[in-house]
């Protein structure tokens, strides 16, 4: 090709990897973090010519074309565009798929040097990079024909099919102009991205690609975001479809575009939105929102904003109603809003009968993924309480911001009489301060707290402040130093106030050899200040210094023939300080644990086994040796039901004068058996023996066996099981709890579980627990009907129930109310509850069933459902 060609060429650069990457990534709702592709080149394979073939030189005349069957030319210069090449033979291709290669790193179009047969249409390809690397270029995979039109002008009709990494795009013509450096794709263009999303064109829509700016314009098409790519701000796809869609990446510009999330050809519900933008992976914005019901006008909202980062407390657009003890009836209200794209937040309005109104709001500012400019949240709410006349006053901050090479975190959270912390006059704060910086083989961070508060009987004031860096001079090398200032003041009613403050200073080297590794580890406390009298040090334990090696049987060579493979080994010597005991001497410490080793008898006979020693010498003439031991038969029965013992051994012989060093003493055997080589019929049996409490005999008759547990399962089918669980004292020769779980599974979601605990010394039921999950009046085709749902608890002996829940869903295909009644007699802040929901399926609702007043889950003790 002519050199003015390629620098012609090369100013009119394109990227059309990039701008799929975009499309993709933005249209389709990508991560906004996701690197975009570099510029690419629109290339071809190499020749697939025998070194005998030669290219004939070109004839004069004729229309240059890529296609048919007719001869290609090579890539001809602006003024001999009627040249034409010589054939090919049909089936030489230059990518492993015999696409042609649009690689990503170089910023021109190469114009076709050689012909190359496309699949299946037999017609020719971009041509002319010998370097093009398939797995990272847009591979155009397929075109029944491909023809230069005009200078600088390309067009591909017929089956055009292009990839890009795992982005495929398919249309009936492709058009790139490289003048405008636009790429259109025009009849029934479709995108299908990695993770589910769509976008169709239609026969009369387009999708325009600027190879330059890397944006792109769809007219007339149905764009489908997955959830999955949305984050959890929604549960099921959104559907965008009609008007102009604009985008870049981490941008969708929506105007005049209907979207929802009912997935029937004529829609139950849409939104129809006068500017709408969707940020991927953080938020919807749509202004003068129109909600249409089967294309019948409900209402129009200025605003429409939904998070796509984080899962709200409480749902959008929709109130949620109810009545309790503490906020009489009530209707809590959070709408969106946005200042500007960037400038989103949710306005909170609580109208409660016996506190009064509540207003706040949480304010989202700046972008995560331009953290130099800043990025957070505020959040605010205040409430003027009548049932207790105080001012309720509670906020927080969020921000993170990049400067230069560190990364600072800062968060605070203030409340002031709120009625959730309790008590008549209560403030607190905390807030919290982080520097990171990760240059080269050194990380930094400097981190800092505050917390106070006050109950009305009394504050107390924490600080923390920390110093942590760690340097890794080489691969086998690391200096790990934590400075550490913690300050703790009180000042209650009726104590003397108390201050106390410590510098915690630890200091660790590690350095790893072929042989062994070693280690140097450093801590001391220093008491700055202390005015409680008796009182030493917070805790912990002072290493002034302590020295460690350690190695295993596979690195040293010698021990390979003696001890089993897993055998490690540890040396250490140090002085310790431990405040606590008060007891500050040398130590020398050597232990070897063998691992475990497993002995294969035959196909159904193992042990396995293992053990460990450890012996330490005290600076106060004391020492201390521990003797470790463990085995464990297993016998198979059948193909997964066994049988087996296992016997454990631990004692620790002379003294040791420091508590960190304290072992226990244990020497039991223990006895499994295991049927379940049936999910109908399943049955486990466990007990164990305590040799040393054989002997003990202080507080009366010894009891050395564990309880004879028993587990059996009765499952007949997928729809039907019972559970059933004993436990009986072999010591004292009584039965003790027995628990029964039944469970039923029938069609359409139907669900009953009841769990009972029966206490044979009482001869009563002392808990019974039950949950319903009856769906009624169902319609299949369009996901919806009636549900109730019932939870229950029961104490046997107070024959009163603990806690009781009643939940009644209507469902439509799209919406859903839920009308929720419960009664807590137990646990935080008891009482009754009403709760009504109504609210979008797509869109996820924190729903207030089976839980209390403060979000505390009420424990049904079954683990199936809730």
């Amino acid at each position: 090709m002519p050199s003015r060609t390629r620098s012609k060429l090369r100013r009119h650069s394109c990227v059309l990897g990039a701008a799929l990457c975009s499309l993709a990534g933005g249209a389709f709702a990508a991560d906004v973090e996701t690197p975009r592709a570099a510029p690419s080149d629109i290339v071809a394979p190499p020749s697939t010519l025998t070194p005998d073939e030669t290219p004939a030189p070109p004839p004069a005349g004729g229309d240059p074309t890529l296609g048919g069957v007719g001869p290609v030319a090579p890539a001809p210069a602006p003024t001999d565009l009627g040249a034409q090449g010589n054939p090919t033979t049909p089936g030489e291709t230059g990518t492993p798929n015999g696409g042609v290669a649009i690689p990503p790193a170089s910023p021109n179009i190469l114009l076709p040097e050689t012909e190359i047969p496309l699949p299946g249409g037999g017609t020719s390809g971009f041509v002319g990079d010998e370097d093009a690397d398939p797995a990272t270029s847009v591979i155009l995979e397929n075109a029944d024909s491909f023809e230069q039109t005009t200078a600088g002008k390309w067009t591909g009709k017929g089956n055009v099919r292009v990839k890009y990494k795992q982005y495929t795009l398919n249309s009936d013509q492709v058009d790139v102009d490289l003048d405008t450096g636009e790429a259109l794709f025009t009849k029934n263009a479709i995108l299908h991205a990695p993770n589910g999303e769509t976008v169709t064109t239609g026969p009369e829509g387009s999708l325009r690609i600027n190879l330059r700016k890397d944006t792109y314009t769809v007219i007339g098409a149905t764009t489908s975001i997955a959830p999955q790519r949305l984050q959890v701000g929604v549960i099921m796809p959104i559907l965008v479809y009609g008007g102009e869609i604009n985008g870049r990446p981490g941008l969708i510009d929506a105007r005049g575009s209907r979207f929802t999330t009912c997935d029937f050809l004529e829609p139950h519900y849409y939104f129809l939105a006068k500017q709408l933008y969707v940020i991927p992976g953080k938020r919807l914005v749509g202004k003068n929102v129109t909600l249409y019901r089967k294309n019948k006008k409900l209402f129009t909202i200025p605003w429409f904003v939904v998070p796509l980062d984080r899962r709200l407390s409480r749902q959008t657009l929709f109130p949620q109603l109810g009545q309790t003890p503490d906020e009489g009836y009530f209707a809590k209200f959070a709408i969106g809003y946005a200042l500007s794209t960037t400038l989103p937040g949710i306005l909170k309005i609580d109208a409660m009968q016996k506190k009064g109104l509540g207003l706040g709001f949480d304010q989202n500012y700046g972008e995560s993924d331009n953290l130099k400019r800043g990025t957070g949240l505020v959040s605010v709410y205040h409430l003027a309480d009548q049932s207790t006349g105080q001012e309720n006053y509670s906020g927080s901050l969020n921000h993170q911001q990049q400067f230069g090479t560190v990364l600072a975190n800062i968060a605070s959270q203030f409340q002031q009489n709120s009625y959730f912390a309790g008590g008549d006059q209560n403030r607190s704060l905390s807030s919290q301060l982080s520097l990171t910086r990760s240059v080269g083989n050194l990380n930094t961070s400097i981190r800092t707290s505050i917390d106070s508060s006050d109950y009305g009987l009394g504050g107390s004031l924490n600080s923390t402040a920390a110093f942590d860096q760690t340097f890794k001079p080489t691969s086998t090398e690391q200096l790990h130093t934590l400075f550490t200032l913690t300050s703790f003041t009180n000042t209650y009613q009726g104590i003397d106030p108390t201050k106390r403050s410590e510098l915690d200073t630890n200091i660790e080297y590690a350095e790893q050899h072929k042989a062994f590794d070693f280690q140097v580890l450093t801590s001391k406390f220093t008491q700055l200040q202390n005015t409680q009298v008796g009182s030493t040090f917070f805790g912990g334990l002072e290493r002034l210094p302590e020295f460690r090696l350690a190695s295993d049987a596979t690195r040293l060579s010698m021990l390979k023939r003696f001890l089993p493979a897993a055998t490690r080994l540890d040396f250490s010597l140090g002085t310790f300080n431990e405040p606590t005991s008060q007891t500050q001497t040398q130590r020398i410490s050597f232990g070897m644990d063998t691992g475990s080793t497993t002995a294969k008898i035959n196909d159904r006979n193992t042990i396995d086994y293992g053990g460990a020693f450890v012996q330490r010498f005290y600076g106060d003439n004391t020492a201390e040796y521990l003797l470790t031991g463990r085995a464990e038969y297993k016998l198979k029965l059948g193909k997964t039901s066994s049988t087996g013992l296992s016997y454990n051994y631990l004692r620790p012989y002379g003294f040791t004068p420091f508590q960190f060093d304290f072992s226990g003493n244990n020497n039991t055997a223990n006895f499994n058996f295991s049927l379940q080589d049936s999910k109908k019929f399943q049955l486990r049996i466990a007990t164990g023996y305590d040799f040393n409490a054989a002997k003990e005999t202080a507080f009366g008759p010894p009891t050395p066996w564990q309880s004879l547990s028993l587990q059996m399962i009765i499952q007949p089918d997928g729809h039907f099981q019972l559970r059933t669980s004993a436990s009986y004292d072999q010591n004292h020769h009584r039965l003790l709890d027995l628990t029964n779980y039944f469970r039923i599974r029938g069609s359409q979601g139907f669900a009953l579980d009841v769990n009972t605990r029966y206490s044979p010394d009482q001869h009563r039921f002392s808990a019974i627990n039950a949950q319903l999950d009856l769906p009624f009046f169902r319609d299949p085709n369009e996901d919806a009907g009636w549900r109730l749902r019932a939870i229950g608890g029961y104490n046997g002996f107070s024959s009163t129930f603990d806690y009781q829940g009643l939940a009644l869903t209507r469902s439509w295909h799209d919406w859903e109310g839920t009308l929720i009644y419960q009664n807590t007699t137990t646990g935080i802040r008891p009482g009754q509850t009403i709760t009504f929901n109504f609210r979008l399926k797509a869109f996820p609702a924190v729903e207030p069933f089976a839980t209390g007043q403060l979000g505390q889950a009420l424990d049904t003790g079954l683990g199936q459902v809730y």
